[in-house]
C-alpha cells in the first residue's frame, strides 16, 4: 500500500538535509546548495513533481505534475533536483515500520 503523506500515520516523512530540523528548512538549504538555473533563458514559476518514497529511502513512480510552459530545461532541472533527494528523506512511519508514501513537492523558480 502507497500513503499519501497527510494520511494518519505515525511518523511523517520528512526531508533532512545539512542538519535542519525541519522538510521546509532541509528544502531550502538543498535548494540553495544545488539549483542549477538554466542559461540562456529566464522563467519563472513552479514545477510540481510528485514520487512514492520507499521505505529503504529510494524513489519510484517520479511523475511531472505540472510543468513550466515553453521551459523544458526548467522542467528537466526540477527532475534532477528531485532525483538527487534521494537518501535525505526519512520514511513515514505506520505502527513502527516503516512505509510507503507519496509525496509531491513544487520546485519553484524566480529570476531575482
Amino acid at each position: 500500500r502507497i500513503y499519501n503523506s497527510w494520511d494518519s500515520l505515525d511518523v511523517a516523512p520528512a526531508l533532512r538535509y545539512k542538519n535542519k530540523t525541519t522538510s521546509e528548512e532541509s528544502l531550502g538549504e538543498f535548494l540553495k546548495d544545488s539549483l542549477k538555473f538554466p542559461e540562456g533563458i529566464n522563467c519563472e514559476g513552479a514545477v510540481y513533481i510528485s514520487f512514492v518514497l520507499e521505505t529503504d529511502k529510494s524513489f519510484s513512480n517520479i511523475t511531472m505534475l505540472k510543468e513550466i510552459n515553453g521551459c523544458p530545461l526548467y522542467n528537466k532541472e526540477a527532475l534532477r533536483l528531485i532525483q538527487l533527494m534521494q537518501g535525505f528523506w526519512i520514511p513515514a512511519q505506520l505502527n513502527g515500520s516503516a512505509v510507503r508514501c507519496k509525496i509531491t513537492i513544487p520546485i519553484r523558480f524566480k529570476i531575482h
